[in-house]
């Protein structure tokens, strides 16, 4: 059976459970819901990733797409050519900067990520100020990106195109009150903490050029 939809993972958990009473079939969404919210904590770094913006002139919003800014760059240059990390800074230091010399306007050096809760959106509030004559000519955001919620509107998502079994099985683990007693819990739990270890694994490695970086060794003097 093939897993690509929030419809056919419904039915993969239902099979998988060996069960299809209404009172199970009618939580699998939950259970499904659950090991969302715990892969949104635990897949840390394999969340992580980059958004991309050209010709920024003023503070930039941005999108549902990240759910927590973790750095920000700026290049002056071609896309990805001389980027400059920003200092990362609260609300109160950037009203401190602004309140020091509001006529200073180059080269930028900090930003504030300004989170909004209720619309789920950063917006990128940089100091010095930018603006069109003065603009960032491209701009890279690195931070930890949004899992959708699987549903009828949103039958897919990043995670279960990779890896639909973790979905399946961490599923089923969410849903052990229900199962009671199956001796296959403690088989499936493994099985997802393994997938959760390998998937953040991979990133780091994607992130460290392929390959883990190694420990310093330490300097002895005399």
């Amino acid at each position: 059976m093939s897993v690509t939809t929030f419809t056919e993972l419904k039915a993969s958990i239902a099979s998988w459970a060996n069960r299809r009473d209404s009172v199970v079939t009618d939580a699998i969404p939950d259970w499904i819901a659950f090991f969302e919210a715990r892969a949104r904590r635990e897949l840390d770094s394999w969340l992580t990733g980059t958004v991309s913006f050209t010709n920024v002139t003023a503070d930039k919003e941005i999108s549902a797409s990240v759910d927590a800014v973790q750095s920000v760059a700026y290049g002056d240059g071609a896309a990805g050519v001389y980027n400059h990390p920003l200092d990362l800074i609260d609300f109160a230091e950037y009203h401190r900067r602004l309140s020091c010399d509001a006529s200073v306007r180059q080269p930028v050096q900090a930003v504030y990520a300004d989170r909004d809760e209720v619309a789920n959106t950063y917006t990128l509030r940089f100091y010095p100020p930018v603006s069109a004559s003065a603009p960032i000519t491209n701009l890279t955001v690195f931070g930890m990106g949004v899992l959708p919620s699987l549903s009828g509107s949103q039958p897919t998502n990043r995670l279960l195109a990779v890896a639909p079994d973790l979905y399946v099985k961490g599923s089923l683990v969410e849903g052990a009150e229900f199962l009671k007693d199956d001796d296959r819990i403690p088989i499936w739990a493994r099985e997802v903490d393994r997938s959760i270890r390998a998937l953040n694994l991979l990133q780091e490695r994607r992130r460290a050029g392929g390959q883990p970086r190694p420990a310093p060794l330490p300097v002895v003097f005399g």
